[in-house]
């Protein structure tokens, strides 16, 4: 991909050719939107192939999930932890699992109540593509890029971000929902890794 000094400099010699109408500046920006257009729809196609992993609820989800849970069905008792869920367009239900009877002799069955939340998640090399519910009846698609100097990865507990050349699997921070839909991502995500990995240097003494 050309620098941004080498398409400036392309776009000057167009236009001391007057083969371009405008000014530099101004074609500089269209070229960047259409870059950035065909970017997203390149992720978007390549996410599509991509299983989708349930991204695990962070804390303020889990909070936000078992308030509004509770509102709309203040009578019941059996709860249970929010789960996060991979099923497009679900946004938040309230479901009902049934655990069998309370005994042999009895008819009644115990049924738990579990606030699912739809929060799934796609990453791979430096892109990250992810849905999380907004509690409000729908979701939110998130796309973000990874830090400088990082990358995104998979492994049997979820979708993972790791300094480059890292090997170290305790140092990999998995991320939940609530990194995904935090304010300022990248720089939110670096300071919450380097935190983690103050961790286990601490614990490794």
């Amino acid at each position: 991909m050309k620098t941004q000094g080498e398409k400036r400099a392309e776009y000057r010699s167009l236009k001391n050719q007057h083969r371009l109408s405008g000014t530099i500046r101004s074609a500089m920006a269209k070229r960047t939107q259409r870059e950035e257009l065909a970017g997203r729809v390149k992720f978007a196609q390549f996410a599509q192939k991509k299983k989708p992993r349930l991204l695990p609820l962070g804390e303020t989800s889990v909070d936000v999930a078992n308030t509004i849970a509770r509102k709309q069905r203040p009578r019941v008792e059996r709860w249970v932890s929010p789960e996060p869920s991979a099923r497009k367009g679900l946004g938040f239900q309230i479901i009902e699992r049934d655990e069998g009877s309370y005994s042999s002799r009895c008819r009644y069955r115990k049924i738990d109540y579990v606030p699912m939340v739809e929060s799934y998640i796609r990453a791979f090399g430096s892109r990250l593509f992810a849905r999380i519910a907004n509690f409000a009846g729908g979701s939110v698609v998130y796309r973000h890029r990874v830090p400088q100097g990082y990358f995104f990865g998979t492994d049997a507990l979820g979708v993972y971000c790791a300094r480059k050349n890292e090997t170290r699997e305790n140092y990999r921070y998995h991320l939940t929902s609530d990194d995904v839909s935090a304010p300022n991502f990248k720089s939110t995500l670096r300071s919450t890794i380097i935190a983690h990995e103050k961790k286990q240097i601490k614990e490794r003494k």
